[in-house]
């Protein structure tokens, strides 16, 4: 394709973009705003949170069109006025008037007209400032050997090296046989207990937290520690068969006793890694918890989905530096391109890492580096000016901040200590506290930035991806024995 077809394809589609973007003035819904977790937020939009922002799945999806108001209505008196105008007033009124309609409908028609082709020249003048100015962006990241510039041929030939989707799963075909689904809820419930004996070793209650327990829960613990010491001598349905006499097999079968479960457990073609789930603690602690524990990869698979996360994370860091850019905006559109072809050309390297597969990790990759953007980026800089003022000039905190403030230093903060300032604050001062509280005077300016920084990634309970939830599934699988130790 050459450069001037490229030119008219992009101003066709930033014009179809500021077509539709017109007609939804009005915003994405609240269901859509608050479904997941993060997005990109602009240096301005000071108070939206992050559960206020689309991921970078559903934006591409948020470019719908939302119609137009309905006009209001003529009330019905109005109405009902009219239709007892006589006949002879409503003839004359037609005939005195129809050609000053005809001429009036005209000349709006030939307004509307103009109108039109003058924003549409205008259009066209904006559209094209924007293509030039993401064109020399892209050159300027070509120069500097930024991310990788992959042409349309290369990218066709990096996904037809890619590996084909595995068989679709079916759920409805289920084992028949009650021995082997016996053996099955055997098997289970011997796992779940040794787990429930390797975390209680882990992390022993002290003598206060174990008087604080019901007596019965206590007592089903004790004989959970004693069960698993003989689970070798018996099997099937005489070790349920014990269970239930004991009173365990109904505790330890709840979901609420463990931070995991087996599920899909009759499926017939499924292994015991792939039936593992953890469990998405509070509804919402992993960000796409309903796909992934029904994506049924092997594990085989999704330990290599570790390193190609790994991997790809570490060679498309440098979007970092233009988040701030923006959905919808055509430079961000256009490195959005840049690094989806550069995560096919690493995805080739994995044996096992299909489109799906690389796509899925390629928009996490861009809803981390937004969470990061959005959450910490820049602001251990102005917690660390702020400490410094106040631990070794004593200084107030609102006059520190000032200070930093007028600095200009933080351009991606100036929102929020402007808005800090205007009204009381606390709750800035409250964070910044809580990220300073143990940073005496002594410790040298190098420490403390670094504790700092430490300290606010733990301000939030970051949502997780994907990767996440592989090292947890792994973590359990390892504990209960159904995957090789390391």
């Amino acid at each position: 394709m050459s450069r001037h077809h490229e030119a008219e394809k992009a101003v066709g589609e930033e014009m179809a973009h500021q077509s539709s973007t017109r007609k939804q003035r009005a915003g994405p819904s609240r269901q859509a705003r608050l479904r997941h977790p993060p997005g990109t937020q602009t240096a301005d939009s000071s108070h939206s949170t992050i559960a206020e922002l689309p991921t970078a799945r559903e934006k591409q999806q948020q470019q719908q069109s939302r119609g137009n108001l309905a006009s209001k209505s003529t009330p019905r008196s109005a109405v009902q006025k009219l239709t007892r105008r006589s006949s002879n007033d409503a003839c004359a009124g037609r005939s005195s008037s129809g050609s000053d309609r005809n001429s009036a409908s005209a000349a709006a028609r030939r307004g509307k007209e103009l109108i039109t082709a003058d924003e549409k020249r205008r259009l066209t003048e904006e559209v094209m400032k924007k293509v030039q100015e993401a064109d020399l962006l892209i050159q300027q990241l070509n120069e500097l050997g930024v991310g990788e510039d992959i042409s349309q041929e290369e990218l066709q030939c990096y996904y037809q090296q890619l590996p084909r989707e595995p068989p679709r799963v079916d759920t409805f075909l289920e084992l028949d046989d009650e021995e082997e689904i016996s053996r099955l809820q055997a098997r289970h419930a011997l796992c779940r207990i040794k787990y429930y004996k390797v975390t209680q070793e882990q992390g022993r209650k002290d003598d206060a937290e174990l008087e604080e327990e019901y007596y019965h829960v206590r007592r089903v613990k004790e004989k959970l520690k004693c069960f698993v010491e003989h689970e070798t001598e018996l099997e099937g349905d005489h070790i349920l068969h014990r269970l239930d006499k004991e009173g365990l097999l109904a505790y330890i079968e709840e979901d609420y006793t463990l931070d995991w479960s087996f599920q899909y457990r009759t499926v017939a073609t499924l292994d015991d890694y792939q039936r593992l789930v953890p469990e998405n603690g509070g509804g919402c602690e992993y960000v796409h918890w309903d796909d992934y524990r029904e994506y049924f990869h092997k594990y085989e698979i999704e330990l290599e989905y570790l390193d190609f996360w790994e991997e790809l994370s570490k060679k498309l860091k440098w979007m970092e530096d233009y988040i701030h850019f923006g959905w919808p905006t055509l430079k961000w559109r256009r490195i959005c391109s840049r690094g989806e072809s550069q995560a096919i050309k690493i995805a080739t390297g994995f044996s096992n890492i299909t489109v799906r597969l690389a796509h899925a990790a390629y928009y996490e990759c861009i809803d981390d580096m937004n969470m990061e953007y959005c959450w910490y980026k820049e602001l251990d800089g102005v917690y660390f000016e702020i400490w410094k003022r106040v631990t070794k000039l004593k200084k107030s905190f609102r006059e520190a901040l000032d200070e930093v403030y007028k600095l200009d230093m933080f351009p991606l903060r100036q929102h929020v200590m402007k808005y800090a300032l205007e009204s009381d604050g606390l709750e800035f001062e409250r964070e910044f506290h809580n990220c300073t509280e143990d940073i005496t005077e002594e410790v040298t300016e190098e420490k403390a930035q670094d504790l700092i920084a430490d300290a606010i990634t733990k301000l939030r309970t970051r949502p997780k991806f994907y990767a996440q939830y592989i090292k947890k599934k792994i973590e359990i699988a390892r504990a209960i024995g159904i995957i090789p130790q390391v």
